[in-house]
Order: structure tokens, then sequence, then C-alpha cells
């Protein structure tokens, strides 16, 4: 039995070592890559069986917000199936892609009028809390507009504007982001997403073909914030300006 694993493990070494990966001027940077994020689609596995949870989190992070349907079948191990329409409400902890349910804890829901202490039935939401929804109004820009709207001054706010103008960025309406990134460069300076809004100014105008405004908002990047992550992405664009004549 040994001898077997062992031998598999050499197949898989083997396999792997013959396709190198790609040298770093290969691989491009990180902005080339960024507008990618435009094809993914965070309720993929949320229909079926997939068992996925639509909600935000990052790897590892100890907090995965999402929505849940109040559902205790197969289907809705994760706290929400595609196929239903119903809400809940939103917990902070959620299992993606298992084959038992779990977790659901510490969960909110927005309500009006009377409070009320249960969900309801599936046929008559309203008498209880729970609310229906459809998936055309699922989106993530009217999130990011009706915060900026209820909290101008919250510490939040410079971030949420910046996010508010990837949302435009990512699906390359350039207008429209360039005009959310300079809200967040105007009413937030004092947001740790400064540098980062900057950088996005310069992009939009880049590819706007804005040139000239281009090179003096990644140039101001470079100089005012010359430890940045931000700032290293300026000076690759500027570099990449510089070869295309522009």
């Amino acid at each position: 039995m040994g001898r077997v694993s062992i031998l598999a493990a050499g197949l898989v070494l083997a396999v792997t070592a013959c396709d190198p990966p790609d040298p770093p001027s290969r691989r491009g940077s990180v902005e080339e890559l960024e507008p990618l994020t435009r094809y993914v689609d965070p309720f993929i596995g949320t229909g079926g069986h997939g068992h996925v949870y639509p909600g935000a989190t990052v790897p590892f992070g100890m907090v995965q917000l999402s929505p849940d349907q109040g559902q205790s079948g197969w289907d809705w191990i994760a706290g929400y199936n595609w196929e239903d329409s119903i809400v809940v409400g939103f917990s902070h902890t959620h299992l993606s892609g298992t084959g038992a349910s779990d977790y659901g804890d510490i969960r909110l829901m927005p309500t009006v009028g009377d409070l009320k202490t249960a969900p309801g039935s599936p046929e008559n939401t309203s008498s209880g809390y729970a609310s229906r929804f459809e998936h055309r109004s699922e989106e993530a820009r009217a999130g990011f507009q009706q915060f900026l709207s209820e909290n101008p001054n919250s510490e939040l706010a410079g971030h949420s504007q910046y996010w508010l103008g990837e949302t435009y960025y990512v699906t390359q309406k350039y207008p429209e982001a360039l005009a959310a990134f300079q809200k967040a460069v105007s009413q937030y300076p004092q947001s740790r997403k400064l540098p980062d809004a900057l950088l996005k100014v310069g992009y939009c105008n880049y590819e706007l073909g804005n040139y000239a405004d281009a090179r003096a908002v990644l140039t101001s990047v470079t100089e005012k914030f010359p430890e940045s992550t931000a700032a290293r992405l300026a000076g690759q664009r500027l570099d990449r300006m510089k070869a295309e004549g522009r």
C-alpha cells in the first residue's frame, strides 16, 4: 500500500514538473488582470444541490455575511437557494459547499411596521418578518448607493464610494466610474482608499483617451504615496503609456 502511495505521488510530481509556471514577464500585472472580475458570478453554485452561499467574504475570513431563507431542506444547507424567493434575514456565518448545515449565527432582518418575532409562512410572509424578493433587484451597486445616501459621514463612506466606482469600472462604464472615483477623492480625502481612488481616476482617463490627465494623476499618485501599491501600479501604467507613445 505504501509503494502505491509513493508511486502515485511521484506521478503527480512528474506531471506537474512537465508544465512549468509562466515566467513573471508573461503573467501580467494586477492592473491587467483586474477587469476579469466582471466575469465573476457570485450566484454560481447557489441553485440545485450546489450548497453555495452568495454573500460577501474573504479567504479564511471570520465573517460570511449572506442571506438566509429559513428553509431546513437539503438544498438550503448554505442558507440560500436560487430557486427560492423568500428571505428571513442576513446572518454572519455560513458554510459553503458542505454536505450538512451549520452556523447561520447573528441573523439580522431589516423591517418596518409592527415588531414581529416569527418569520411567517411561505404562503403568507406578511404574517411575519420574512420578505419576498426578485432576483432582478439583487444588485450590489444599489446597496453602495443606499449606504452612501443614508450614512454620508460614516468612516466607511469613502470605501463605499470607491467600490461604487469599481462596479462601473469592471463593467467598462468609464465615464460613470471616473465621476465616482473623483467624488471619492474630493469628498473623502481622509479615506484609506484615497491612493486607490486616485489611481483609478488615472486609469479611467487613460481608457477615455484623456492621456494628459491620466499622466498627471498617475504621476501625483507616485509622488504623494510612494510606498503604496497604488504608486507601484501607477508607475507601471506610466511606463506602459511611455512605451505606447502616450
